[in-house]
Formats: structure tokens, C-alpha cells, sequence
């Protein structure tokens, strides 16, 4: 009700007497009134002395005395006041100076962030910039929309300038760490606001130090440590670069910087992002001390280059304490991110939006209403800066409504809104929902308890399936919760590797949906989380038995994939520990049975073998129904390595593929009987060859020909190489047709290699791409030897052979 009030009114009367310190309702009506911008007039009726009656802060506000015989001027002075307010819009009434009185008393914003709801300068025909980042954080390319941390930022400058100098033992602790809530803005201050002020030179010197690339420690931060010094090493391989980082000296991280650092004797600045991930989601002990071990010798060493900043949330501060040495480190160079005042607040509302390539306004009281909600609220920022995003989609020409502000349901109901509606209305079939929720829940750190939830970065071949229609469905799925900015994918292009993540933790805590799901899962969230590692390492190592599952654990592992969606590699791990089970009961039977026909016993049950499992390598059948004998069932059961051979019965045949993509997801060898004597077709099917990211595919001896490709979502060839290593030798591929790359396309770093091969009588349809024989781009690489590339034609654009963009293109003794 009062704050109704306020908003109605043109400015607050505040009577003061000693009395108003006895209330608990004044500050904060007060506070109301500063939110709105609405004048303060304190008339002053009774007491001795001001400042022993005005709440805390308003000590020095100018005042009407009407104490005692003062009264009836002051109260005269104060009708004139009032009638100077205009009456048309409370929110963009301006007091007339007046010497002496209460007029002076107005808040005020400053002339370049005023509550005007208009644009103050005139709008421009282009459409306005959206400087809203919605739930992704500010970085080094948002500086000129950053705002409301000046302050902080300045006292984060001064705190790295002390960190570079002695500490008061005499030693030296180059290592800040940032503190704060999630959600209070840790990573933007830093990205957005310390570092490119040093980049400035905040600090003599700092705008020649090395910057390295933002490294976030995830399940292995010594191997992202490696990423993120590569960039800075491009002559030193990965390998080692993580054998210098592993010696038990723990000086490799020291002695790889002061390489970075000699030619320019400069300082060597490495942020880490997200540091409690090296508590919550490094699973490996050694390799956590050891990377700790490798920071915190490389930051105390005397006269060392590097200096370390860490991003850490506050409720995982007692984490690092249980290190000595990170611990004495942490407690020498820390600054707390607190939550913003209100006006520091109104400067992330409203100055973005006065920037001349923005120019929006806010309706009456809209900035007030954003404000109010944001009262009280721990790790508001994302919120704010996620409705304010909502409000410019729904903008009104320049305009930020109230109408669009009530249909997102608010600050404190935006992103939930916004998230149930993307389930609900966006995901076409209950399918998709179904896989939403295994797809987010795989997004998740559930920690010891809710409050310590965190997100996780999952490659996402972790949702390549061994049911190639489910694989497209959560294809789908994902592809609309990025698109609706909730999920984010990051490619490492040095590495050749994309991950997903949910967008910011604040949808971990708003998300009623999202919250239940965790909740009810938590424990097989946890399970598939080591399910998904030891899979990992099971493949790491050549696949040996003793890293298999048996007895209870296999058990319980097998009950968590009937109650959930493992991913191709799960349950190739899962079922190869099942098959090494059997093969351990068979051998024990067999023994006992030995042991019994030697006595007379049974004998004759030695001769009853049961019948062969069929070979999961051979192709017997020209079906494409996933069972012995096709080829869809050797690509997908066949184990990582295996060479996939055809029965002599196929020859002068060709597989139809006709129950989607054939995904090929493992390391495998296709070794077919001859170009000329079998061939693989789409038709009109529209399914395609896929290679699935970081995996090597070697075929010989094939002809890929025939198919057709319509959909208009579907822009690659028929042999699509997504990021793997691909060699096709001996082999033709022929007579199809697609919108891009005919023929191949090659993208996201993948390489592919022909070896005696042709492509030809391709044809690409689109209007806007090209490659008829061969589309490469996206880092792809492509090498031709003795190869052959004719009669292929890019319809309507360019590049009929090979079109090559962004990539690279080697031909040796071949013809285009």
C-alpha cells in the first residue's frame, strides 16, 4: 500500500520528530521514495538538535524548520513548493531551486542518467543496439556497457598493485582473489571492468603484460591450464605441457611463464574463473593438489612474472582452506563483492540505454518497479540484466513498457517464465521433454546440498545415443534451449572440443522445474557422473577388462540406464562389463564341467556348445534395422577400433539407409570390397554418413552414391564430417544431391583425407553456399592424394568442385 502510494505521488512529506528513530517503517519508505526519484521535503516540528533526529544519512539534508513560532512560514513556504510540482508525471518531476529550502533536497539522478522515460537525444532510423546481456556474463568486449562497479573496480586496482609487492612477512603473494555471491557480478567486474582497465594502464606498465586466455578448472585443471598456456606456447605439444605442469618440483606453471614472459620482461596475468570447480568438480585428488600446488608456487615464487586472479563464490570459501598453502596465499589479497546499492543499480538500468547507439527510454515508474524488486535480493544481477533483455525483445519501437514488464512475470519471475515457456511451448513433442530433463540434469554439480548446486560443462558428445532417431531429438532439444539463450555451447578450437552449460547458475535457483528435477535425481545425477569418467577412463586406457564393472556396482549401474538416457559410450561401457561377466561365468562353468566329465560325470555336455553371438563386425545383410548382420548394427555395436568387414554375398548391392543418419560415434575401420562392388545410398530418405566429433573413421573401398537431401535445416553433405578424422580411400562418391557440399562437407576442425578416391557428379542446390564435390570450412582440413574431383555442380552459388571456406586445402598429384 505505501508503496503505491509513492508512486502516485509528486514528492513525500516527511515529518520529523525524535520519535521517527523509533520506527521501523520510516527508512525504508524513505528507501521507496529514492527508488521512484520522488523529493523529500523533511519538515522539521519538533527536537533540539537535527541530527539527533533524522534517521542515519540524512544529517546533513537541508530541511523547513517549523519548530515553535516557525511554523505557520515554514508551512507557507512549504504550500509554495507544492504547488510548483508538476502534476501530469510524478516520475519526471523536477523541483525549481529555491535558496535556503527543502527544493534543494530532491534525489536526483545525474544529467546522463535521469529518469526521463523518453530518449533524451533524438532517435535514430537505425534500430537500437541491445545492450542487455541477458544470463551471459560481461566480458572484455562489453567495457562500453559496463556500469555501476567504478568504485569496485578501482579498489580491485589498487589491491593488484599491492599484490605485486612484498608481503608483511617479506614474501610475495601474487595472487588476488575475488569473493563474492553467485550471481553478484564476480566475473564481469573482472573481465569487464579490472582487466581491461590494467589493459589501459591502470598500472605502470600493466598495459604490456601478457594477458592469457580466462580458464574455468572443470573436471581437469591441470589439462585447461595446458589449454589456456598453449595459446601462449603454439610450439610446445599438449603432451608436454602437461608432463612440465605434473613434475613433482611443482615449478612447471613458474618456469612456463617466465618463458612466456622473457621477451618483453613483462608480468603474465592468468584468470581463473569459477575456482570452486577445482573443489566440486575435480574428482581426482593427486590432480588437485597438484594444480593447487603448481598456482601456489608459481604466485610466491621470489621475482616470478606471473600474477593469478581467482573468482570465487563465498559459499564455497572454507573449500580452499583446507590447503595450507592456498590458504595463506587467499587470506593476504581478497576483495568481497557485495551486492550494489540502489543508485549503483540505476546506473546498470539506465546508463546502457543512453549510449548514442541505444537510445531507449523507460516508461513511467519502470525503473522505480526494477529496483523495488531487486530489494533484498543475494546475487540479483543476473535477474536484472535477463529482464532487462526480456523488456528490450518486447520493446515498444525505443520504449521499455510496464505491459511488456507485467507479461514476464517481473524480475523475481522473468527467467522462470521465460524457461517454462521453452519447455512447454517451444519442445514440440513430450519426447523432447523427456529428454530435456536427462539433458539438464547432466548440466548439473549437485554438491553436498542444494545451496552448493553448481552447473557442469559436458562435451556434448555425451548426447550422441546408440539410437540414432533419439540422438536427433535431443539434437533438437538442445538446439532450442540455446536458442532461447538458457544453454550456452563454447567451442575450443585449439582443441577441437564443444561443451555445454547451462547459462548462468541463477536458472539453477529460479527454475521450479529445474529445482524438482534436481531434487528428485540428485543420486543418479552423481551415479552418472562417475559412470560417464569411468567410461572415459575405461577408453582412455585401450579398454581393459579390469576397469569393467562387475557384481553390485554393474547392477546398479544397469538399473540407473533403465531409469535414465545413457549415451553411446556409457552403454558401450556398461554392456562390454555384462559381456565380461558372462565370459567369467562361462569359463568358471566350463572348468567345473571338466572337472566333472573327468570323473565320468556329464561328459557328453562338452559337446553341446551353445550358438555363436553373432560377429558385431561382419555385414552379412543389405537391412538397415539395427539387428546382426546390418550394417547400422555393426556401426553401432561393433567395439571402439574394430574393423567392420562385408560378407562376399553384398557384392554388385547397395545399402539403403533408411532408419535415419548413419552416426558413427567410435574409432572404426570400414573396409569395403571394392568401389565398383558395393555402394551405401540415402536416396530420398534425407539421412546422411555422419562423423561424429573426435572420433577417426577409416573407409575403403565403397561407393557413397545416389541420395537426396531436401530439408532446408540440413545443409551438409552426404558424408558429413563433424569434427572427426576421416580417410576414404579406394572409394567414390557419386550422383548426390544437397544443399551444401554435395558431396562431403567437412566443418569444425575435422580433417578428411581421399586416397585414390573420386568424387564426382555431385550436386549442391543452395543459394547460399557451395561445394558441389566438396564443401570445407570451419577449420576443416582437407588433403587429396591421387584423387580425382569432376562433374560436380554448385547450382545456384559457387565453388562446383571444392569450395573452401575458412579451412584449409591441399591437393598432391590430383585432379580438379
Amino acid at each position: 500500500m505505501i508503496r503505491k502510494a509513492l508512486r502516485s505521488a509528486s514528492g513525500v512529506l516527511l515529518v520529523v520528530t525524535p520519535h521517527i528513530l523509533d520506527s521501523p517503517y520510516v527508512k525504508d519508505e524513505l528507501d521507496i521514495a529514492k527508488l521512484y526519484q520522488r523529493p523529500v521535503y523533511p519538515l522539521w516540528i519538533e527536537g533540539t538538535e537535527w541530527i539527533d533526529t533524522v534517521p542515519l544519512g540524512w544529517g546533513r539534508t537541508q530541511y523547513i524548520d517549523a519548530r515553535a513560532e516557525r511554523y505557520e512560514q515554514a508551512l507557507a513556504q512549504l504550500v509554495q513548493l507544492v504547488q510548483k510540482l508538476p502534476s501530469d508525471s510524478p516520475s519526471q518531476s523536477q523541483l525549481p531551486k529555491q535558496e535556503s529550502s527543502a527544493a534543494q533536497l530532491a534525489q536526483k539522478q545525474p544529467s546522463d542518467s535521469s529518469s526521463q522515460s523518453q530518449p533524451t537525444k533524438q532517435e535514430s532510423a537505425a534500430a537500437p543496439r541491445n545492450p542487455y546481456k541477458g544470463l551471459q556474463h560481461f566480458t572484455g568486449t562489453d567495457v562500453g556497457d559496463f556500469f555501476g562497479r567504478e568504485q569496485l573496480i578501482a579498489e580491485l586496482v589498487d589491491e593488484v598493485k599491492k599484490a605485486l609487492g612484498k608481503d608483511s612477512a617479506g614474501g610475495e603473494a601474487r595472487l588476488l582473489t575475488v569473493i563474492g555471491a553467485s550471481g553478484s557480478g564476480k566475473s564481469s567486474v573482472i573481465m569487464a571492468g579490472l582487466l581491461p582497465h590494467l589493459q589501459q594502464n591502470a598500472l605502470p606498465g600493466s598495459q604490456q603484460w601478457i594477458y592469457l586466455e580466462r580458464m574455468v578448472p572443470g573436471a581437469h585443471p591441470l589439462e585447461e591450464l595446458v589449454q589456456t598456456l598453449s595459446y601462449q606456447l603454439p610450439e610446445r605439444s599438449h603432451a608436454s605441457l602437461l608432463e612440465d605442469l605434473a613434475a613433482n618440483s611443482a615449478r612447471g606453471l613458474h618456469l612456463l611463464v617466465e618463458h612466456i614472459a622473457r621477451p618483453k620482461s613483462t608480468r603474465v596475468v592468468l584468470f581463473i574463473d569459477q575456482f570452486e570447480e577445482v573443489f566440486t568438480q575435480t574428482t581426482d585428488a593427486t590432480e588437485r593438489e597438484q594444480f593447487l600446488h603448481v598456482l601456489t608456487t608459481a604466485a610466491s615464487e621470489p621475482g616470478g612474472a606471473l600474477l593469478i586472479i581467482l573468482a570465487l563464490r563465498a559459499d564455497f570459501y572454507d573449500r580452499p582452506m583446507q590447503y595450507p598453502a592456498l590458504r595463506r596465499l587467499l587470506q593476504v589479497h581478497q576483495v568481497a563483492v557485495w551486492a550494489m546499492e540502489s543508485a549503483d543499480l540505476r546506473k546498470v538500468i539506465e546508463q546502457p540505454a543512453a549510449l548514442p547507439d541505444v537510445q531507449l527510454g523507460f516508461e513511467e515508474d519502470l525503473v522505480g518497479d526494477l529496483l523495488f524488486e531487486l530489494r533484498g535480493q543475494a546475487g540479483a544481477l543476473p535477474l536484472l540484466e535477463f529482464t532487462l533483455d526480456q523488456l528490450f525483445q518486447r520493446r515498444n519501437g525505443r520504449l521499455l513498457t510496464r505491459q511488456a514488464y507485467q507479461e514476464i512475470g517481473g524480475v523475481k519471475g522473468a527467467l522462470a517464465k521465460h524457461a517454462e515457456e521453452t519447455y512447454n511451448e517451444q519442445l514440440p513433442s513430450e519426447e523432447h521433454r523427456k529428454l530435456a530433463r536427462a539433458l539438464f540434469l547432466r548440466l548439473l554439480e549437485p554438491g553436498a546440498s542444494e545451496q552448493e548446486t553448481t552447473r557442469r560443462r559436458a562435451a556434448l558428445s555425451e548426447f550422441v545415443f546408440e539410437d540414432q532417431g533419439q540422438t536427433r531429438l535431443m539434437q533438437e532439444t538442445i538446439e532450442i534451449f540455446v536458442k532461447a539463450r538458457l544453454l550456452s555451447i563454447t567451442t575450443n578450437e585449439s582443441a577441437g572440443t564443444n561443451t555445454i552449460e547451462v547459462s548462468h547458475e541463477a536458472l539453477i535457483r529460479e527454475w521450479p522445474r529445474l529445482i524438482g528435477w534436481l531434487r528428485e535425481a540428485r543420486e543418479d545425477i552423481r551415479l552418472q557422473q562417475s559412470i560417464s569418467e569411468d567410461a572415459a577412463e575405461w577408453e582412455k586406457h585401450n579398454k581393459p577388462g579390469d576397469r569393467l564393472y562387475r557384481g553390485s556396482q554393474l547392477k546398479e549401474a544397469q538399473a540407473w540406464a533403465r531409469r535414465n538416457t545413457p549415451s553411446g559410450s556409457e552403454m558401450a561401457f556398461l554392456r562390454a562389463g555384462v559381456a565380461y561377466q558372462v565370459r567369467f561365468f562361462v569359463s568358471v562353468i566350463a572348468a567345473v564341467l571338466v572337472v566333472v566329465s573327468s570323473m565320468g560325470g556329464i561328459g557328453w555336455v562338452l559337446t553341446h556348445q551353445p550358438p555363436k553371438a553373432p560377429d558385431p563386425t561382419r555385414v552379412s545383410n543389405l537391412l538397415d534395422d539395427d539387428k546382426p548382420g546390418s550394417l547400422r548394427y555393426a556401426v553401432n555395436r561393433a567395439p571402439s577400433g574394430s574393423t567392420i568387414t562385408f560378407d562376399t554375398s553384398l557384392q554388385g548391392k547397395a545399402i539403403l539407409l533408411t532408419s535415419g543418419d548413419l552416426n558413427i560415434a567410435k574409432d572404426l575401420k570400414i573396409l569395403g570390397p571394392g568401389a565398383g562392388k558395393l555402394a551405401i545410398s540415402g536416396g530420398k530418405s534425407g539421412y546422411m554418413v555422419h562423423v561424429i566429433q573426435g572420433v577417426t573413421v577409416t573407409i575403403s573401398g565403397l561407393t557413397f552414391k545416389d541420395s537426396t537431401i531436401e530439408d532446408s535445416n540440413v545443409s551438409n553433405g552426404f558424408i558429413y564430417n563433424e569434427g572427426g578424422t576421416l580417410m576414404l580411400s579406394n572409394s567414390v562418391v557419386s550422383g548426390n544431391t544437397v544443399i551444401d557440399g554435395g558431396g562431403i562437407y567437412n566443418t569444425n576442425g575435422g580433417t578428411a583425407t581421399l586416397n585414390n578416391s573420386i568424387v564426382s557428379g555431385n550436386t549442391e542446390t543452395g543459394s547460399g553456399g557451395g561445394g558441389g564435390g566438396i564443401f570445407n570450412t570451419n577449420r576443416g582440413t582437407v588433403t587429396l592424394n591421387n584423387s580425382i574431383v569432376s562433374g560436380n555442380t554448385a547450382t545456384f552459388s559457387v565453388g562446383g568442385g571444392i569450395y573452401n571456406v575458412g579451412g584449409t586445402v591441399t591437393l598432391s598429384n590430383s585432379t580438379i
